[in-house]
């Protein structure tokens, strides 16, 4: 779905930028550091998207289950949060994130502009 949404030169900047953070780093989405990535905001977006969605559909599928208690710098708990307390749907969230959308500060703008509830905290 985000790949529809985004295309193929979003999606080779994401990929990219997940195998320069195992290069420098040794961790596949590293730090959020400059160093770690040239696409650091790429993976933010793709991967808060990715991880709440896999939680969210599980949820519906098998009934509450608990979020992973690894913490990720682009804090998909989050992004599930704004599902599970309705202020977006996974589908508004999805139409937030287009080709511009390369980092988790423009993600944020972007979903501000759906719901003006939503926290200008979030992601912080």
């Amino acid at each position: 779905m985000h790949f529809n949404n985004v295309g193929k030169s979003y999606w080779n900047k994401y990929i990219l930028g997940i195998i320069q953070c195992y290069a420098r780093t040794g961790e596949t989405y590293g730090n959020n550091k400059p160093s770690d990535s040239d696409y650091n905001g790429h993976i933010g977006v793709g991967e808060t998207w990715g991880y709440a969605m896999g939680f969210y559909m599980a949820n519906k599928k098998l009934g509450k289950n608990k979020f992973t208690t690894e913490k990720y710098w682009f804090k998909p708990e989050e992004t599930k949060k704004l599902f599970d307390d309705k202020l977006i749907t996974p589908l508004q969230f999805l139409d937030c994130m287009n080709s511009q959308t390369i980092d988790m500060d423009i993600l944020k703008e972007h979903l501000f502009l759906k719901n003006n509830k939503i926290s200008k905290k979030l992601y912080e």
